[in-house]
């Protein structure tokens, strides 16, 4: 035999060694690999701020009374409320707001207007500049009028769609929910003394 056909025959030999080893070889199955499911907690709702007139209903005995917007900012951090309230401006009059305790040396803007004909309030305020962002219970403002209602007459306070509640960390209004005030009149009896016998 010559050399090239001893060499193709190592060579064969060489090649058909190599198969049977693969062949042999024990087989790995490899396992799909599928994504993980990434358990994340449920998103709180944004909006969880509620404004509420407290108490209501209301009911007064003299001709005139007060109000409060009530605040629950649940797990907002909130900076501005913007109030946009409706009454009705032949049952009540003489309408008075101040600020209430939720905000600390909270700034006023200039948007504050009590539009008696139309019988509208537009008031709105929020941290100064330095201040923190809130969170919690508390009053916003208290609401004060004159009463032009006969005894028995019912009124009502509520807000309008324009009102919002600004928080950081948001893009949107934060108000969740709102209610409406019911103000009743019933004054007071005199109490009449009878003589005595």
């Amino acid at each position: 035999m010559s050399n090239r056909t001893t060499g193709l025959i190592i060579a064969l030999i060489a090649i058909t060694a190599l198969l049977l080893v693969i062949a042999m070889a024990p087989k790995q199955t490899i396992a799909p690999s599928y994504p993980q499911q990434i358990i994340r907690p449920t998103p709180t709702p944004f909006a969880q701020t509620t404004l509420t007139f407290s108490p209501t209903p209301l009911t007064i005995a003299s001709p005139s009374g007060s109000i409060d917007v009530a605040i629950d900012t649940g797990a907002n951090n909130v900076t501005a409320v913007q109030l946009e309230l409706s009454y009705d401006p032949s049952t009540l009059t003489n309408i008075k707001i101040t600020p209430g305790d939720f905000f600390e040396n909270p700034v006023i803007f200039p948007i504050t207007k009590i539009d008696k004909t139309k019988g509208t309030i537009s008031y709105a305020l929020a941290i100064p500049p330095a201040g923190t962002a809130r969170k919690g219970q508390g009053r916003i403002v208290t609401i004060s009028f004159s009463t032009l209602m006969k005894a028995g007459q019912q009124t009502q306070i509520g807000f309008l769609p324009k009102t919002l509640v600004t928080a950081s960390g948001a893009t949107q209004s934060v108000l969740k929910t709102s209610n409406d005030a019911a103000i009743l009149y019933s004054p007071s009896q005199p109490t009449i003394q009878l003589p005595s016998q």
